[in-house]
């Protein structure tokens, strides 16, 4: 079950949202590193309360119903949110070495230290067990719908997990999922099986379409957009 933050926690938690702890910035949303008063570490993704529209709020609903109906430890956790006002956020498991996109292709080329080949293999290996558990671990199968090197997030030992469910959506509904402020609980109803890729098993569901998922996984890691290879 997600909880329920207030807007004054968060804002204590992030020095009153300061640009020292901003840790990411993105078209509608900040995203800031929080400290909760037991000292762990979170990531607070912001909405833009002057530019909040219909389709950020629905993104927002979105991240609520399937992020949040979802464990499996190739995919960045959910672990609240906050709606007070016209006041929309996230709270997120901290992720300490951000994105892939970073390491790729930002400044000081970092990544063509750290980011060995083995390592660079592990996360393409990540990121193909996170879209196995999307497509055939979860019933109904999720659909992301916007992988990219911006939303693969690296924990501490390096290891890949997908980021961002805002335009994702569940097999065989419309592009946004329920209201779910219609209802009391803001909490996924999605019922997620066993990862396969977990114990290097094949899940077969009737609901799937490898096809699909090897095209996506071919997109995504051999066009030029990632360039794992040359990079």
């Amino acid at each position: 079950k997600l909880k329920r933050f207030t807007y004054s926690d968060l804002k204590l938690a992030t020095n009153d949202f300061h640009d020292f702890s901003v840790i990411g910035r993105g078209g509608s949303a900040t995203v800031f590193r929080a400290i909760a008063r037991d000292g762990k570490l979170y990531a607070v993704k912001r909405l833009d309360s002057a530019a909040l529209t219909l389709n950020s709020e629905r993104e927002f609903q979105n991240e609520l119903h399937i992020l949040g109906g979802l464990k499996s430890p190739f995919l960045v956790t959910l672990l609240g949110y906050c709606v007070e006002k016209k006041h929309r956020l996230l709270v997120y498991e901290y992720m300490p070495n951000k994105s892939l996109q970073e390491w790729l292709f930002g400044e000081g080329n970092l990544g063509m230290e750290v980011l060995t080949w083995e390592r660079r293999f592990s996360v393409i290996a990540d990121v193909a067990r996170a879209l196995e558990f999307l497509h055939t671990g979860c019933d109904p199968p999720v659909i992301h719908g916007d992988v990219k090197p911006s939303n693969v997030l690296l924990d501490f030992d390096l290891r890949a997990k997908i980021s961002d469910f805002g335009l994702s959506r569940v097999k065989g509904e419309p592009e946004f999922g329920p209201d779910l402020f219609t209802s009391q609980e803001l909490s996924g109803n999605l019922t997620p099986l066993e990862s396969s890729a977990a114990n290097n098993e094949v899940v077969e569901s009737s609901a799937s379409n490898p096809k699909q998922l090897m095209y996506d996984f071919f997109l995504i890691y051999c066009n030029n957009e990632l360039e794992i290879i040359k990079n």
